[in-house]
Protein backbone atom coordinates (compact mmCIF):
# COMPACT_ATOMS: atom_id res chain seq x y z
CA UNK A 1 0.00 0.00 0.00
CA UNK A 2 1.15 3.50 -0.75
CA UNK A 3 1.58 6.41 1.63
CA UNK A 4 -1.43 8.37 2.90
CA UNK A 5 -1.19 12.01 1.82
CA UNK A 6 -3.43 15.05 1.74
CA UNK A 7 -4.89 15.87 -1.69
CA UNK A 8 -6.41 19.21 -2.62
CA UNK A 9 -8.96 18.36 -5.32
CA UNK A 10 -11.67 19.87 -7.48
CA UNK A 11 -15.02 18.11 -7.62
CA UNK A 12 -17.62 17.99 -10.39
CA UNK A 13 -20.98 19.69 -9.90
CA UNK A 14 -23.35 16.71 -9.46
CA UNK A 15 -26.25 18.58 -11.06
CA UNK A 16 -24.56 20.07 -14.15
CA UNK A 17 -21.43 17.93 -14.61
CA UNK A 18 -19.31 21.10 -14.65
CA UNK A 19 -15.72 20.47 -13.52
CA UNK A 20 -13.74 22.64 -11.12
CA UNK A 21 -16.88 23.21 -9.09
CA UNK A 22 -15.71 22.92 -5.47
CA UNK A 23 -12.41 22.38 -3.63
CA UNK A 24 -12.06 19.53 -1.12
CA UNK A 25 -9.15 18.51 1.11
CA UNK A 26 -9.03 14.72 1.17
CA UNK A 27 -6.70 12.47 3.16
CA UNK A 28 -6.22 9.45 0.91
CA UNK A 29 -3.85 7.03 -0.75
CA UNK A 30 -3.14 8.00 -4.38
CA UNK A 31 -4.79 4.82 -5.68
CA UNK A 32 -8.09 5.72 -3.96
CA UNK A 33 -8.41 9.45 -4.65
CA UNK A 34 -10.14 9.03 -8.04
CA UNK A 35 -12.93 7.05 -6.34
CA UNK A 36 -13.88 10.08 -4.21
CA UNK A 37 -17.48 11.12 -5.02
CA UNK A 38 -17.66 13.62 -7.89
CA UNK A 39 -13.84 13.68 -8.24
CA UNK A 40 -12.60 15.95 -11.03
CA UNK A 41 -8.84 16.55 -10.73
CA UNK A 42 -6.02 16.81 -8.17
CA UNK A 43 -4.88 20.40 -7.65
CA UNK A 44 -1.99 19.56 -5.31
CA UNK A 45 -0.64 16.88 -3.01
CA UNK A 46 0.86 17.34 0.44
CA UNK A 47 -0.99 20.64 0.79
CA UNK A 48 -0.51 22.34 4.18
CA UNK A 49 -2.68 25.48 4.05
CA UNK A 50 -5.90 23.90 5.27
CA UNK A 51 -8.05 23.88 8.36
CA UNK A 52 -8.03 20.40 9.99
CA UNK A 53 -11.83 20.37 10.35
CA UNK A 54 -12.18 20.63 6.55
CA UNK A 55 -10.24 17.40 5.84
CA UNK A 56 -12.23 14.39 4.64
CA UNK A 57 -10.85 10.94 5.48
CA UNK A 58 -10.81 8.75 2.35
CA UNK A 59 -7.84 6.55 3.26
CA UNK A 60 -9.49 3.27 2.27
CA UNK A 61 -11.67 4.64 -0.51
CA UNK A 62 -15.35 3.75 -0.79
CA UNK A 63 -16.83 1.09 1.44
CA UNK A 64 -17.69 -2.08 -0.40
CA UNK A 65 -20.92 -3.95 0.36
CA UNK A 66 -20.77 -7.73 0.41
Amino acid sequence: MSEVILHEIYTINPETGEGGWDIKYVLSRPEHIKSFPNFDVVISRGYHGFSPETVINWIFGPKVSI
